[in-house]
């Protein structure tokens, strides 16, 4: 235009027109509807490109309309400039394009850490911490489009790694409980050890029949593993298993170590607050769960029946007076121990008081319940401690489903009361609506102790003892009983309640009486008679051996025939006495015996202090000589009657095969139904004048 000639104002008008097409092209500065990203404010070459075909074509018109040669040649060479541009601003494009889908996969990477540290920071339960961070895995650590991977958590005990959760969204695999001894899987210990992430392919890894089974129907080809360390220590591995691809990107495994780090973290939280936890609602003493965990758990009942048993340590403080509160301790301990072997999974056992525990049963009636007590109550009878005698008394209530737990708990408690107050070491409750006790006697026992001591009217029935060897009989023991009942039943309740109202002094001696009044139809001469003796009366300075012999000469039996048993009622806290007394009773001629060693208040002071002539082995030892510990504890007592020159005696001998069981232990008598019942005399052999 500059010249005015018709050429030049065409190659302008041509140049232009490339100009406005370059300049107005349609650009974008945001992300594609699809997901693919560009560099804000590059142009969109989908749109570009039919324009830049334009340009050079209008050059090429322009110089054809003009017939120009050198304009052919310049139309010529913009076309190839155009080309090298076009193809710079596509490599740049590539190069955006590549950075930005690396910023985006970062950002994504960040985004899902922060959502994980976020959840695990929200949760202190182990098994959900489990599961957030092997869904984080398999999340992050399969690309976009891809299979998800399989993520199994391993946690480490006594040298073996087993796999205690895993996240597979497609389900094909089932390693839960699967095992994995370090001594047989090197890899697994040398990652554990040296610490680190490492990678492998599941064909060269050693791994079990079914394991290998399992990987092969998932399809598994590459796996990682990180080691867990919580509080210093190896806690597992975290693992993560490839679907058709044999190896992690070095990206893949960096996020591997990163979840691992949050992991670590998490469960260490989890782990310190179930301790602190467990601490709170765990009793120091016993192990048991304590009154708050058990007023928890009766919150939140399922609906189904449901018992609750109270259970009351009695003569705990004596013990604690006695021997010290270590003793009484130690009483707890077993007491904790015993009752902790009876319950079942899921019931609820608990320490509510300094001598008071309570069960919560689930799934039982009245009886049902009952017989738990029972189970409970006699199997204390079993229990051995260094000093004092484990006795319980209980009281159950039993209730149906939506009942109130706390009132339930306050009936059982009520029912306690009443099992302590009519003698102890016995169970009481009932269950319903009537509530009923189980205890029948009741305090009818203090109305029945005072018309038998008023009347004199207390018998003896008599039980043999037999030489194991040759069931020869060697004497008899005289067990006291009512007028009216039957030879194998027994008086406890009544000698329980004569020690609750201070008679049992008067009752221990007109069952001494009764047993020698008695024993001349049964018990010929060189036949031993045996009679419980309480140690109260024993060690009274009232009734000492004069008193004895005045009964021996009015029976007309010789002490030399008489062993005086020692029961187990009630604790001996004076045994230098027990010496004494003991030693002016054998100068005329009296032997003694040990009731119930291996239960009852028999302690190894005690045994040494009397050194009796007569060791009598607890029935619950007898019928319970199958454990190790019975058999242990028989064997420990003939070899302490060995030493003393003693006789052993197996009380509750009913089977052949305790009797043979008892003779190669060692021991010499016998005594129990096998070898006869108590014999119940006439009734008009029960009274007994002055």
């Amino acid at each position: 235009l500059a010249h005015g000639g018709p050429p030049e104002w065409v190659l302008g008008v041509g140049y232009g027109a490339c100009y406005t097409i370059l300049v107005g092209a349609p650009r974008r500065d945001t992300a594609h509807p699809g997901g693919r990203d560009v560099v804000p404010g590059t142009v969109s070459w989908r749109a570009v490109v039919p324009y830049l075909a334009l340009c050079p074509l209008i050059v090429l018109w322009c110089a054809a309309a003009i017939g120009h040669r050198d304009l052919l040649l310049l139309s010529g060479g913009i076309i190839v400039v155009s080309l090298l541009a076009l193809t710079r601003q596509m490599l740049l494009l590539r190069e955006h394009r590549a950075v930005i889908r690396a910023e985006h996969l970062r950002v994504r990477e960040l985004t899902l850490m922060q959502e994980v540290a976020r959840n695990l920071a929200a949760t202190l339960d182990l098994d959900a911490v489990f599961d957030e961070v092997l869904r984080a895995t398999s999340v992050m650590l399969s690309p976009p489009g891809s299979q998800p991977c399989i993520a199994t958590l391993l946690r480490l005990e006594e040298g073996t790694l087993v796999s205690v959760a895993q996240h597979d969204e497609e389900g094909l695999a089932r390693f839960t409980g699967s095992r994995y001894p370090l001594a047989s899987h090197p890899r697994l210990a040398e990652i554990l050890a040296e610490g680190g992430v490492g990678s492998g392919h599941m064909g060269a890894t050693a791994m079990s029949s079914a394991t290998a089974t399992a990987v092969h129907n998932a399809g598994l080809q590459g796996w990682a593993v990180a080691p867990i360390m919580v509080e210093g220590a190896p806690f597992g591995m975290l693992t993560a298993s490839a679907r058709h691809r044999q190896t992690f990107e070095a990206a893949e495994l960096q996020r591997l170590g990163g979840i691992v780090h949050l992991a670590e973290l998490a469960i260490a939280n989890a782990l310190s607050y179930a301790r602190q936890h467990e601490a709170a609602s765990t009793d120091h003493l016993t192990g048991l769960r304590n009154r708050r965990c058990f007023e928890d758990r009766l919150e939140s009942l399922p609906r189904v029946p449901f018992a609750i048993l109270a259970i009351d340590v009695d003569g705990l403080k004596a013990v604690n007076d006695e021997y010290g509160h270590e003793a009484g301790d130690d009483l707890l301990r077993a007491v904790a121990r015993t009752l902790g072997g009876l319950i079942r999974p899921g019931d609820v056992l608990a320490r509510v008081g300094g001598d008071e525990f309570a069960v919560l049963v689930h799934g039982v009636d009245g009886a049902e319940a009952e017989a738990v007590g029972e189970r409970m109550q006699r199997a204390m009878h079993g229990t051995s401690v260094g000093r004092g005698s484990p006795r319980v008394s209980v009281g159950y209530a039993a209730g149906a489903p939506g009942d109130n737990g706390p009132a339930l708990w306050r009936r059982a408690d009520e029912a306690l009361y009443q099992a302590k107050r009519i003698g102890r070491d016995r169970v009481a409750g009932g269950a319903g609506a009537e509530y009923q006790f189980a205890v029948a006697t009741r305090a009818g026992w203090s109305d029945l102790l005072t018309e038998v001591l008023a009347t004199q009217s207390l018998g003896s029935a008599y039980q043999p003892i037999v030489r194991l060897a040759d069931r020869r009989v060697i004497g008899y023991e005289a067990l006291a009983r009512l007028p009216e009942s039957m030879p194998d039943s027994d008086v406890e309740e009544l000698f329980a309640t004569a020690k609750r109202l201070g008679m049992l002094r008067d009752l221990d001696w007109l069952g001494r009486r009764a047993a020698m009044a008695g024993a001349g139809p049964v018990v010929a001469g060189g036949h031993a008679l045996f009679i419980n003796i309480s140690s109260v009366a024993l060690l009274d300075p009232v009734h000492d051996v004069d008193q004895m012999l005045l009964l021996c000469r009015w029976s007309g039996r010789s002490p030399e025939d008489v062993v005086l048993e020692i029961t187990e009622r009630e604790t001996i806290s004076e045994v230098g006495r027990l010496r004494g007394v003991l030693a002016s009773y054998r100068e005329h001629g009296f032997r003694f015996a040990l009731d119930d060693v291996g239960e009852g208040h028999s302690t190894l002071e005690v045994l040494t202090a009397a050194r009796p002539e007569f060791v009598k082995i607890a029935r619950s030892l007898v019928q319970g000589a199958d454990s190790n510990a019975s058999v242990a504890a028989i064997r420990a007592t003939v070899e302490f009657a060995r030493a003393t020159d003693a006789t052993v005696v197996a009380e509750g001998v009913e089977t052949e095969t305790e009797a043979r069981l008892m003779e190669r232990l060692g021991v010499g008598c016998g005594q129990g139904w096998l070898f006869g019942r108590p014999m119940l005399l006439p009734s008009r052999a029960f009274r007994h004048a002055g």
